[in-house]
């Protein structure tokens, strides 16, 4: 079993200094196996040569053999590409999505992985129901089905349960599966959000094992502190908030699921992203010494 993360997690997002080779070697000498590239449209591009004073990239507009090459050169392995630009509020927004998906799909090859983790798109709200996001859950299945239809058979899409999402509840994944019956439509199961959404995710593993591709191990805090960033989601490193791991790692023991593992977190000071990421990676494999039942 694998054990990877984001540069995301060593990075800001909105003051994105983390040079892309440090942080490569960063996340491997943590001891991670494997890491997540996000496509960040706009961002600097990465060419043969080129050593990017950022960790995000346009990874649509660089040289993904680079790309790769500079990620195996650290000892990594590519394991996904986040694809971040779902928009449903159309047809045409549909059908662009679903062939700009069907593209991202193509860099698997050049980026040796076989995972697409798109996001799910924006709802008007958070917290609305199965029924009142149906249109939108039908629309993100078009785009699936349609971004797959010509994909190779052994490559697949993560979408990324989070909140104020078209999926943010066991429901919400249920009625996306009845529209998209290919099992390579499945879900990137990040417990983070699960837990602030007050969701036993863990029952997607035993009762829809075929769909869960990938387990983002994020731990929120239910209750933010006063400065969050977020009035609601608040995600720091593993072991601090309230995320139920050990009902996750039963359900994996039990279902003898062998999806891709990520670690990762948004609200950890920058200056502490690094010793917060090695904790992690401990506590995570502490997890897995003794599951509680």
């Amino acid at each position: 079993m694998s054990i990877g993360t984001s540069l995301h997690a060593l990075t800001d997002f909105a003051n994105d200094v983390m040079p892309f080779h440090d942080g490569l070697a960063a996340i491997a000498e943590l001891g991670y196996e494997t890491v997540m590239l996000l496509d960040r449209p706009g961002k600097p591009t990465m060419m043969r040569g080129d050593r990017p004073a950022c960790s995000l990239l346009d990874i649509a507009s660089s040289d993904r053999a680079a790309v790769r090459e500079a990620v195996e050169a650290a000892g990594l392995k590519v394991v996904a590409v986040h694809w971040g630009r779902m928009r449903l509020g159309s047809a045409d927004e549909v059908a662009a999505c679903a062939e700009g998906l069907g593209q991202a799909l193509s860099w698997c090859a050049e980026l040796g992985c076989r995972i697409v983790i798109p996001n799910a798109g924006a709802a008007p709200e958070p917290g609305l129901s199965t029924d009142d996001k149906a249109d939108l859950i039908a629309r993100l299945a078009a785009v699936l089905m349609g971004a797959l239809a010509e994909a190779p058979d052994d490559l697949c899409l993560a979408v990324d349960l989070h909140y104020h999402s078209p999926l943010e509840t066991v429901s919400d994944c249920e009625r996306l599966f009845d529209l998209a019956p290919n099992p390579r439509a499945g879900l990137t199961l990040n417990i983070g959000h699960l837990t602030t959404n007050r969701q036993e995710g863990w029952r997607l593993i035993t009762e829809h094992p075929e769909r869960v591709h990938v387990v983002a191990w994020k731990d929120h805090q239910l209750q933010p502190p006063a400065d969050a960033p977020h009035p609601v989601v608040y995600s720091t490193e593993l072991g601090q908030g309230d995320s139920p791991f050990a009902r996750y790692v039963h359900a994996l023991c039990e279902s003898r699921l062998e999806p891709e593992h990520l670690i990762t977190f948004e609200h950890v000071p920058q200056t502490g992203k690094r010793a917060a990421l090695g904790r992690s990676l401990a506590y995570w494999r502490r997890l897995w010494e003794r599951p509680e039942r």
